[in-house]
């Protein structure tokens, strides 16, 4: 059951009713929520519900030692971010280690004689496993108290709009707002439907429609030409800004109509001057877990220049495995770090420093910043690191390869999706609102949504975070 799936629509609908019409108190419509978040989980696979609730007992435990001041506090803090790591390395990366240790002792001319096991990865883990490290380190550095409350911690590990694919929303800004009771609003009942739609739109609309054409060309890239694999690229591009962004559109309206608010984790990042300001409006929360919990405990830019250099690496090569077990996410997030890196030598040589050759170079690092964005989704999309350096020759080089082609139309539909993207930035930096009157805004709504289904595919896809 995901988001744009009418099953959820219906979930969420009654859900809604019966929150706002029929739950009164602040514990019940928490525990409601709590409630409704486990059947919503369970409805996946009910056997990992046990991992979200291992996760939950062991950071809320770690929580309250961390509080204990006859405790050590740094062997507590270990303790706590270890067992996150097992639970998440267990089910995500064991048979990448092994099959990975397995090649590079067969390659040493060793016959190892290591099994893989048939491991299910659990939806959604890399994002609780997350929330609940981030709290670990904000309640130890004493950025947050810890939570008292079971009810309230519970909620916040398990609370179902960000459960699956996040946002990874920190503990210090979740539950403060849990402390106050919950108003109906009208207003934010307007800005999580709008946020919906528009997600609903990214996804159903956009997303799932890409989705076949980008699968048949990486799926099988050698038959295909260099114009039909470059279109292919641009259409993942697409997609999984889409895809993801929309997911996180959905999520946080269903958010806001509950009465709570998340952090925003998109802010137009193909629309970025530099590889930097990129991964500052790309998956936001993710971006900034990395930089507080990482980078900055490595030494972040204190020290040398190479240190910082060799933090940064480190730091998005971490990234790129968090993203998946395997080796094309490795190599994707270390040629973001390599970016990043080239980026601020370019910086602090100062080339640039001249006001009108910075006004006149500034148009081609959008360029330069949105191709090299392409590049890496290259390896983030195939299937293997054949197919990835394949496909590279095919964008990068137009190396012509295969004799298939696809439809001039997508390529048509590209274009026309970047322009939309390009009004609907403009629209959202112009501030305007317009507010219409309730029975207009329904009559609005509904229409919309009328025109919407007539687009919508008959498959559903999932989204493509799921999996990670």
């Amino acid at each position: 059951m995901i988001f744009s799936d009418f099953k959820f629509i219906l979930f969420f609908l009654a859900l809604y009713v019966i929150y706002w019409v029929f739950i009164k108190g602040i514990t019940a419509r928490k525990s409601f929520l709590l409630g409704s978040s486990y059947l919503f989980y369970s409805l996946w696979d009910y056997r990992f519900l046990v991992l979200v609730l291992c996760c939950t007992a062991i950071n809320y435990a770690a929580g309250i030692m961390l509080d204990n001041k006859n405790l050590d506090r740094k062997w507590v803090l270990v303790s706590g971010i270890l067992a996150n790591l097992v639970l998440l390395g267990f089910f995500k990366y064991f048979n990448f280690f092994i099959n990975s240790a397995a090649e590079f002792l067969t390659w040493l001319g060793f016959a190892p004689h290591l099994s893989s096991l048939h491991i299910i990865l659990p939806i959604g883990i890399s994002f609780f496993t997350f929330k609940a490290m981030s709290y670990c380190f904000d309640v130890y550095h004493k950025d947050l108290t810890p939570a008292k409350n079971i009810l309230d911690f519970s909620l916040y590990i398990a609370f179902f709009p960000q459960l699956l694919a996040g946002p990874i929303e920190r503990a210090t800004h979740f539950l403060p707002q849990l402390r106050s009771p919950k108003t109906f609003s009208g207003m934010d009942t307007r800005m999580g439907i709008n946020l919906f739609i528009s997600g609903f739109i990214k996804k159903a609309i956009i997303s799932d429609n890409i989705s076949p054409v980008v699968d048949k060309v990486f799926s099988n890239v050698s038959s295909f030409s260099a114009t039909a694999s470059s279109i292919a690229v641009i259409l993942y591009t697409i997609q999984i800004y889409c895809d993801f962004s929309g997911y996180s559109d959905m999520a946080n309206g269903v958010t806001r109509m509950l009465g709570y608010k998340v952090v925003p984790n998109f802010q137009f990042p193909y629309f970025s001057p530099n590889i930097a300001v990129f991964w500052r409006r790309w998956h936001i929360t993710l971006s900034y877990w990395f930089r507080d919990y990482v980078y900055i405990p490595l030494g972040g830019n204190r020290g040398s220049k190479w240190s910082g250099y060799k933090n940064v690496l480190v730091t998005m090569l971490l990234c790129g495995l968090w993203h998946g077990a395997g080796w094309n996410f490795i190599i994707w997030g270390g040629l973001h770090g390599l970016a990043i890196v080239v980026h601020r030598i370019w910086r602090n040589i100062g080339i640039l420093k001249n006001n009108l050759l910075e006004v006149l170079c500034k148009p081609f690092s959008y360029v330069i910043t949105i191709y090299f964005v392409c590049v890496g989704w290259i390896f983030f999309r195939s299937d293997s690191l054949s197919d990835s350096l394949l496909m590279l020759k095919r964008f990068m080089f137009f190396d012509q390869g295969g004799d298939q082609k696809i439809s001039v139309y997508w390529l048509l539909f590209s274009i026309f999706v970047i322009a939309e993207y390009g009004l609907y930035v403009v629209f959202e930096k112009s501030k305007k609102d317009f507010l219409l009157p309730n029975w207009a805004y329904c009559i609005v709504v509904g229409a919309l949504i009328s025109v919407l289904l007539l687009f919508v595919p008959l498959e559903e896809r999932p989204f493509i975070y799921f999996q990670f």
